[in-house]
């Protein structure tokens, strides 16, 4: 009875090791090329196989259960996924998120099985959110392969903070206060006061000249003229009496 009990362990010891193959060699990862969009955007996940160098036959048949970040992304379903390189659409479960797919031949070279695409919901604050697959199985037609779970972390940007982030306006100009030796500081304060002095400086400057001005032009010009009638009348008076002489001296040789 001893016996029957170890062969039985014996065995179900070489079928548990026979249905995982290769485990360690397998690899499903998520990968994105868009890891911080806005709300509103669409993000494509592609799920990468690897390690198949190391597993005998390859992989035709993939099983994972999806899970996401439902307060950021939008509910998935099966037409938000595209197989890749022979697979087959996915059988899916919105509900639990289990998912299956397979191929009509093996994939024996790394690659991508498919995308899945999720939108972020509209109107959402800066925030992040995880994608992972978990309970990955494959097979390669002897058996299943178990493959380690894998995540991926989306942060969503505001289109808000975005914009104002790349727009921020870094004026630091500022007005240096006016100086007392400052002749634009002067106008600035005299506008503001409503009293402008160097206008008034400058209209009783123009009045004082104008008067001194005119003052000295009535000045000159009546001298002016007065001295050049006196000697219109000395040149004349001058003339006459040379006149008279010259004729009394002529009368006075006659005789």
């Amino acid at each position: 009875m001893r016996k029957i009990i170890i062969g039985a362990i014996f065995i179900a010891c070489v079928a548990i090791l026979s249905t995982v193959v290769n485990a360690a060699n397998l690899g499903v990862a998520l990968s994105t090329g868009n890891t911080t969009p806005k709300p509103g955007d669409t993000v494509t996940v592609n799920v990468n196989v690897s390690g198949l160098s190391g597993v005998t036959n390859g992989i035709n048949v993939l099983m994972f259960t999806l899970q996401y970040d439902k307060n950021v992304f939008e509910t998935v379903a099966a037409t938000d996924m595209a197989p890749q390189g022979g697979w087959s659409a996915p059988s899916y479960n919105p509900a639990t998120g289990q998912l299956e797919t397979d191929n009509a031949s093996f994939m024996t070279t790394d690659g991508n099985v498919m995308t899945i695409t999720l939108k972020v919901k509209a109107g959402i604050a800066d925030t992040a959110g995880d994608i992972s697959i978990t309970g990955i199985s494959a097979s390669n037609g002897d058996g299943d392969i178990a493959a380690s779970d894998n995540s991926l972390t989306i942060t969503v940007k505001n289109a808000a903070s975005s914009t104002n982030t790349n727009n921020t306006n870094t004026n630091t100009n500022t007005q240096n206060p006016p100086t007392d030796n400052d002749t634009n500081a002067n106008v600035i304060t005299d506008v503001i006061t409503g009293t402008n002095n160097n206008n008034t400086n400058n209209a009783n400057t123009n009045t004082n000249n104008k008067t001194s001005n005119t003052a000295k032009n009535n000045v000159t010009a009546l001298p002016y003229t007065g001295i050049g009638s006196i000697i219109y009348i000395l040149i004349a008076v001058i003339g006459v009496a040379g006149f008279i002489t010259y004729i009394r001296y002529k009368g006075l040789k006659i005789e």
